[in-house]
């Protein structure tokens, strides 16, 4: 009898699939920036972090409001720091010493996901951690601290009851504007490793509880196990990056093949590899470029393109198509 040397972590089965037609909100961490590349690669219609990366429930609770209501930020809503204006609800690849660039960064992200929002199909959302930081002038907690000295913020754990909360508000106004989405919600398998070992574990225990708690309740809520996917079925320093608390490149590839095959349609399974040959070819750079055997591999290439294309209108490979056709 074959053994097996590692823990299968079992993937449920959902009432619900998407596909290249399925409008996606990923908000959240590391998971939905590593999947949403995969789905914004292979052509899915997908918004993906508004605001940018986020990491607890509060700060999603807070933009999810500002995203539902449709309240463009304006300047009194910016704070600066050094030579740069910024939000406490962004990343801060938002910021920018101009305060009218910081907001046009800020409004166009804002208006582009409220409309996407009436649309979507279906809402994914990785929390990584039960850990804030509240300003303590501003009264709140903020989604990015900027690089601000800590003296000027108060750090505490929010409680599986804040947790429920705040997750419970996000579907609410979520479906406020879109009845007809699910919800798929993931922890983070990072370790937040400068709140210790310990309170790291507390927090994503936290957060676990009130995910389950959620999906008990709405038939509308999921969860997808990428942590212990990481954690148990994962669990070798190989699958990890230099600073051994992220997941690496492999890691990542075989969590996208168990989500692929649990969340995409067969149909829509079918054309990924389709789409991969030609991004592979989009990347290949030859040493030679003006060899026949070049052209005739551009040839090729266009002829993939224009069959996808005619066969399936939602696909569009503008830039490769450029490409190829150039170097004809």
């Amino acid at each position: 009898m074959t053994k097996t040397f590692r823990t299968i972590i079992p993937i449920p089965s959902y009432p619900f699939t998407i596909n290249h037609q399925s409008p996606i909100l990923m908000l959240g961490s590391c998971f939905v920036e590593h999947m949403g590349d995969k789905l914004h690669r292979y052509q899915f219609p997908i918004q993906r972090n508004p605001f940018g990366i986020i990491y607890n429930p509060a700060s999603l609770a807070q933009c999810i409001t500002r995203l539902s209501q449709h309240q463009p930020y304006t300047i009194n809503d910016l704070q600066k720091h050094k030579e740069l204006y910024f939000s406490f609800d962004h990343h801060s690849h938002f910021s920018h010493t101009n305060p009218q660039i910081c907001l046009e960064r800020s409004n166009t992200a804002l208006e582009k996901a409220h409309h996407f929002l009436k649309e979507v199909k279906l809402v994914v959302i990785t929390l990584g951690t039960a850990w804030v930081y509240a300003h303590k002038e501003e009264g709140r907690v903020v989604a990015n601290c900027h690089k601000i000295p800590a003296r000027q913020f108060h750090k505490y754990r929010l409680s599986l009851a804040d947790c429920q909360h705040y997750l419970n508000q996000i579907r609410e106004e979520i479906k406020a504007l879109q009845e007809d989405c699910q919800f798929l919600f993931t922890v983070s398998p990072v370790r937040h490793w400068k709140d210790g070992a310990i309170a790291n574990q507390i927090s994503k225990s936290t957060l676990l509880l009130a995910v389950a708690d959620l999906v008990d309740e709405y038939s509308d809520c999921h969860y997808f196990p990428a942590y212990e996917i990481m954690m148990d079925e994962l669990r070798d320093y190989r699958f990890y990056d230099k600073d051994l608390l992220h997941p690496n490149e492999q890691a990542i590839d075989y969590i996208w093949q168990q989500f692929q095959e649990a969340i995409i349609d067969s149909n829509s399974q079918a054309l990924i590899p389709r789409i991969e040959k030609i991004k592979t070819a989009f990347a290949h750079r030859p040493l030679h470029p003006e060899t026949i055997a070049f052209r005739q591999f551009c040839q090729a290439s266009l002829k993939q393109i224009r069959e996808l294309e005619r066969a399936f209108d939602f696909l569009e490979f503008g830039e490769e198509r450029g490409y190829f056709e150039h170097n004809i």
